[in-house]
């Protein structure tokens, strides 16, 4: 029966090709025909729906793991990311490896070690400077140098009590301290008035080579002492030469044409004084060495003889082993 009536409804249904066909009505008509639990009827759930997908996603990534093995992905990595990426990711075979410098090694400065006086600090030096009463008898500048160099505040209260620290100058202090000259040899240059007429190297010579403090005051007596260098004193007093023969060749003014050794030299050989006066008269004696004024003293060439060769021009041109070989031909 209710197929009898649908079939009937859709014989008196008006078809859309009527021009009387009204859309509204027939979509009324239409979806009011079907009842409201079947318009908003659902699909049951598929609990495997999941789990197909999962194997189907998992089926892709072994196709494509077959295809594409990890040595091909590592190479298209390797070519395609290049760069800084390849780089950060350690695939570029071009990377440039930076090797940064070893540091240098840190040295640290030496320690500096505690100079001055025993060790005192320069205000306790001082300090003793004052104790001393010296503080108006060296300038700040010796102090410094005193205490730079060591020197004993007990050092400089015996000069200042010989009456001598104001007479040397803090260089000359130092180098005596330095090379062992007691005060008591100072003192007695000073009483001779020897002090002031040498320099302090002198001094220090002149007392390590044990030189008599009457040996220099002979010099000095006849005004030769100030005339000489103390490696001359030295080397005077050393060879025996007397003062008395040295004050010959200085009245006879020909202590101040040889050279110390020639002195010693003619000393030692017996040159007479005469000869070597005779040779200064006639210009010769420093034309010529003082080995051949001996050579020629001691073969007996004579003066006028080394005059003529003067006047040839050839006594400049010989030796004088010539000039001797050649007196002895002629005599």
């Amino acid at each position: 029966m209710a197929e009898n009536n649908r079939y009937k409804n859709q014989q008196n249904r008006p078809s859309p090709d009527d021009p009387d066909f009204d859309l509204d009505s027939y979509l009324n008509e239409r979806f009011g025909q079907i009842p409201p639990d079947e318009r908003h009827e659902q699909r049951p759930n598929n609990p495997n729906k999941g789990r197909n997908r999962l194997l189907i996603g998992g089926v892709v990534i072994i196709a494509l793991l077959a295809f594409n093995p990890l040595q091909r992905t590592d190479n298209i990595l390797r070519n395609n990311i290049g760069g800084v990426f390849g780089d950060l990711l350690g695939y570029n075979d071009n990377a440039v490896t930076v090797v940064a410098p070893p540091a240098p090694p840190v040295v640290l400065p030496p320690v500096p070690t505690v100079q001055g006086y025993q060790n005192l600090s320069y205000a306790d030096y001082l300090e003793r400077i004052r104790e001393a009463g010296l503080q108006d008898e060296i300038s700040s500048t010796a102090t410094q140098s005193f205490y730079d160099n060591n020197i004993p505040v007990e050092y400089l209260t015996q000069l200042n009590d010989a009456n001598i620290l104001d007479e040397l100058s803090f260089p000359a202090i130092t180098s005596f301290y330095q090379n062992n000259v007691p005060v008591e040899y100072l003192s007695q240059l000073e009483a001779a008035d020897i002090l002031d007429e040498l320099s302090f190297p002198a001094i220090n010579s002149f007392f390590q080579s044990n030189i008599p403090l009457e040996y220099l005051t002979e010099l000095q007596e006849v005004d030769i002492l100030d005339e000489l260098s103390f490696p001359a004193i030295t080397s005077f007093y050393e060879n025996n030469i007397p003062t008395s023969y040295l004050n010959q060749l200085q009245e006879i003014d020909i202590l101040d044409e040889v050279a110390f050794p020639g002195v010693v030299s003619f000393y030692q050989n017996d040159v007479t004084l005469d000869y070597l006066e005779d040779l200064n008269d006639a210009n010769i004696l420093d034309e010529v060495a003082f080995p051949a004024v001996v050579s020629f003293y001691e073969n007996g060439v004579t003066i006028e003889f080394l005059e003529a060769l003067v006047d040839q021009g050839r006594l400049d041109e010989m030796s004088f082993p010539e000039i001797v070989a050649e007196f002895q031909n002629q005599n």
